[in-house]
């Protein structure tokens, strides 16, 4: 039987009471199956940020496309996926990803903290990481893995529970474990620019604009965007285009009776084997074997 901690319980904790802002302003947890909340958004998550909520993805298995801070990543379950306060991110789920999206506060998180004494966890989850689970994680809590502590805390939704402060104490203990990955230097200039270029990207995937196109409107030079999407994501521009054109064209696969060279038109190719190429390229299948 799960042993409930209630939100009275974290509030009568003394190193909580020990803390006035921590004691007023808790916040709160939610659990919410990937398949309930991808399936409102075709499996794709707009780019957005959450001011004070801490967001965690437990992939049990599926691919994840996702542009987070200033990186691209490609990742496969199982893992956890780290999205830290203020942390813009972008997310395409393949659409048998099986998991979990736990969103904490900063305050319940803070509180979590406090109680563990077991270190300076917002530390640790400031930065957007992604952290493969493997043998080492297999029992990190307690003799139980992972998935089963998770499984423990979402049997009681919406509910502080002590498998819940278990399960969150396991996330910091396999990011503190992870191998430190090698940081790109990277400019505020050159974040900002490629931010701006990503959104318009979102505005203007479905037309024929080159990149000199989007360099116009952004008024910089090709050269400057290159060394920019390079340093930020490890990708030129118009990979990154024809990444988001990709993305489009797979939804229009899955989900409308379009036809493949309609599609291409869509997308901005005049030319429907150039698209089919491309997109062969970018998912190792032709547009046909997408269709359901």
């Amino acid at each position: 039987m799960l042993v409930q901690m209630s939100r009275e319980m974290l509030l009568a904790d003394p190193a909580v009471q020990s803390n006035p802002r921590l004691a007023s302003d808790l916040g709160d947890i939610h659990v919410e199956s990937l398949a309930t909340s991808l399936a409102r958004y075709d499996y794709r998550v707009p780019r957005h940020s959450h001011a004070d909520i801490f967001q965690f993805f437990i992939i049990e298995s599926g691919r994840v496309d996702c542009h987070l801070a200033n990186q691209f990543v490609t990742v496969n379950g199982p893992g956890v996926l780290v999205v830290p306060t203020n942390t813009t991110h972008q997310m395409s789920f393949s659409d048998e990803t099986i998991g979990y999206l736990i969103s904490i506060s900063h305050g319940l998180l803070s509180a979590f903290e406090c109680i563990s004494g077991s270190g300076d966890w917002l530390t640790v989850l400031n930065q957007p990481s992604w952290n493969t689970l493997d043998a080492q994680h297999e029992a990190v809590v307690g003799g139980k893995t992972l998935w089963a502590l998770y499984i423990d805390a979402i049997d009681h939704r919406l509910q502080l529970t002590a498998n819940t402060l278990s399960f969150v104490s396991s996330i910091v203990t396999v990011c503190a474990d992870s191998s430190a990955k090698p940081k790109l230097v990277v400019s505020q200039a050159q974040q900002r620019l490629v931010d701006a270029f990503l959104d318009d990207i979102e505005n203007n995937y479905a037309s024929s604009d080159t990149v000199a196109n989007y360099c116009d409107r952004m008024n910089v030079t090709e050269r400057t965007l290159r060394r920019a999407t390079t340093a930020c994501l490890n990708l030129s521009p118009i990979a990154l285009i024809h990444k988001r054109k990709c993305l489009e064209a797979q939804r229009l696969l899955r989900f409308t009776p379009l036809s493949i060279a309609a599609i291409a038109h869509t997308l901005g190719f005049s030319d429907p084997s150039y698209f089919s190429r491309r997109f062969k390229q970018l998912t190792g299948k032709v547009p046909r074997e997408i269709r359901p």
